[in-house]
């Protein structure tokens, strides 16, 4: 009789540590980390390494596949696609100036770096914009 409890008691133990165990896994990605939002107006400031600074602006759209859409300081197409969680690459072109854009989300907001290749000359520069949602 002894052992027959024993027994029942650890069924009964092992059938309840199961069913705790698919519960912790399964509400395991309600805890994990969510992606930053992209999407969204946003204004800021840029430097760049000549020396120059001013204000700027970030539009951007994003999907369901992580590809985003926009325009940067109020007059450069870009787009790209998000790499993880927290960051995105695009690309950008004028006439002038080609650029390959980063884009950092923090608690804060954004960062976006920078770097710009002349088309119409030789040589190129580096920049970094801090951005706030507009809300």
């Amino acid at each position: 009789m002894k052992r027959f409890l024993a027994l029942s008691a650890l069924s009964l133990w092992l059938t309840g540590a199961a069913a705790f165990s698919i519960v912790c896994l399964s509400a395991g990605p309600v805890f994990a980390q969510r992606s930053a939002s992209f999407a969204g107006r946003w204004t800021g400031y840029w430097e760049n390494s000549l020396g120059e600074k001013g204000d700027d602006s970030l539009d951007l759209s994003e999907d369901r596949d992580g590809n985003l859409s926009g325009v940067w300081s109020g007059n450069i197409q870009v787009a790209g696609r998000r790499i993880d969680d927290t960051t995105a690459e695009l690309r950008g072109r004028t006439d002038t100036r080609s650029y390959r854009i980063f884009l950092t989300a923090n608690r804060d907001g954004l960062t976006l770096k920078y770097v710009a290749r002349r088309l119409d000359s030789p040589g190129e520069y580096s920049g970094e914009s801090r951005f706030r949602r507009v809300r």
